[in-house]
């Protein structure tokens, strides 16, 4: 995939199909849409590019509130290539570029330097200064310039309008299940593997602790999890919370990877999501954690399919 960062690395003349978003988590919504413009590109013998923006809009235009993508840049643009985009160009989003007024966004950016003669837009999508371009202004512009522009219809799942707003509040909520329905594959978070409290260690349950930064998170509770080590998938329980048991003062990822036994300090590994498990609580002493474990992880292998150990 040819991943391009600014307009002045646009070929010109060309007369192109454009797809724009945040793409915030690549969704079942956002899939639709760029296979759609693909294929109306391929059908017409034009070039199609996806646009998107870095950082995300609203790491610029909220940073007092408490944004968290659903995924990186890299694993956006990784999953973006997996559904057969060539061409992505990747607008730096700024205060300045925030102010522009839409008409100039539309007739000087995607017209003028894109050479966008057919827009593929979602169903909710607003653009420019003030978010005060609409569906309605884009199609004003369209005869006006003579373009195309082609709407995409609310995605729904159970019931449901698929967008990235909502999975974030699915996965906050731990609704593991529907978040994964709605990306079409299971939410996850990657991390370094740091050293931890390291009691996992001696009650025979020896955890993985993951750093995840400022990625979104499950709530607190435990969750059935791959986990993938260097390209490889091993199933996994996943604990995200404070340990009461022992009394952390702050929320830890940790991880015990089942059938596995492997130095991974220093590693960057990946959680993936598959359900919520249960929640979090405290147990009278050790023994009684231990018990629970043990029960867990048959629920665990059960889930996933996988033998049973023995105890």
């Amino acid at each position: 995939m040819n991943i391009i960062y600014t307009l002045e690395d646009i070929s010109l003349p060309a007369e192109r199909h454009v797809t724009i978003g945040n793409f915030d988590g690549m969704h079942i919504g956002h899939k639709r849409l760029i296979q759609d413009m693909l294929a109306a590109a391929r059908a017409a013998s034009r070039p199609g590019i996806v646009t998107t923006f870095s950082p995300h809009p609203m790491e610029v235009l909220a940073r007092d509130k408490a944004f968290q993508r659903i995924e990186s840049d890299a694993e956006k643009f990784a999953l973006m290539e997996q559904i057969g985009v060539e061409t992505l160009l990747v607008l730096p989003f700024t205060p300045e570029f925030a102010a522009m007024p839409p008409e100039n966004f539309i007739r000087e950016t995607l017209y003028g330097q894109l050479g966008m003669r057919h827009l593929f837009v979602g169903h909710d999508w607003t653009f420019g200064r003030a978010a005060e371009g609409d569906f309605s202004l884009v199609e004003r512009m369209a005869a006006e310039l003579g373009f195309s522009v082609t709407r995409l219809a609310p995605v729904m799942i159970e019931n449901e309008i698929v967008s990235s707003s909502r999975i974030r509040e699915l996965v906050r909520a731990g609704n593991i299940r529907l978040a994964n329905a709605m990306l079409e594959r299971p939410f996850t978070v990657s991390g370094e593997v740091v050293k931890g409290f390291q009691r996992g260690r001696t009650i025979g349950f020896p955890t993985a602790n993951l750093n995840p930064g400022d990625r979104l998170l499950p709530r607190v509770g435990g969750y059935i999890t791959y986990a993938e080590v260097e390209g490889r998938m091993y199933g996994a329980m996943t604990n995200i919370g404070n340990n009461p048991t022992f009394g952390n003062a702050h929320v830890t990822v940790e991880t015990y990877i089942l059938d596995f036994d492997a130095d991974i300090y220093g590693k960057t590994i990946r959680l993936h999501f598959v359900d919520f498990l249960s929640e979090e609580r405290k147990f009278d002493g050790v023994d009684a954690l231990k018990s629970h474990l043990r029960q867990v992880e048959r629920d665990v292998r059960a889930r996933l399919g996988m033998t049973v150990s023995s105890f």
